[in-house]
């Protein structure tokens, strides 16, 4: 039982790693993956890929299409690790 005041926190540093990605990486087909990867994945496995981006990703000399399909790739591994489907089912 990690308490309400400690599950706000990591909601709140969801939201707001998914806000950064929104706003950084999002092609206009990628919102809906964030969120259901943001939301499904734990907080410590958001702060790995965060700093992944930060340090291999975010300031290469990449396209941002290529960028971003780095990053839906570092989401699906870290998924798969944890057998956790993040394909939206319409």
């Amino acid at each position: 039982d990690i308490g309400i005041d400690r599950y706000k926190k990591e909601l709140d540093e969801k939201v707001e790693f998914l806000e950064h990605l929104i706003s950084h990486y999002n092609d206009g087909k990628r919102k809906s993956f964030y969120c259901i990867a943001v939301n499904l994945l734990e907080l410590s496995d958001l702060k790995e890929i965060n700093e992944y981006i930060q340090e291999n990703i975010s300031e290469k000399p990449l396209s941002q299409k290529e960028k971003i399909q780095m990053i839906e790739s570092l989401f699906m591994e870290k998924a798969k690790d944890k057998n956790i489907d993040l394909q939206l089912r319409k």
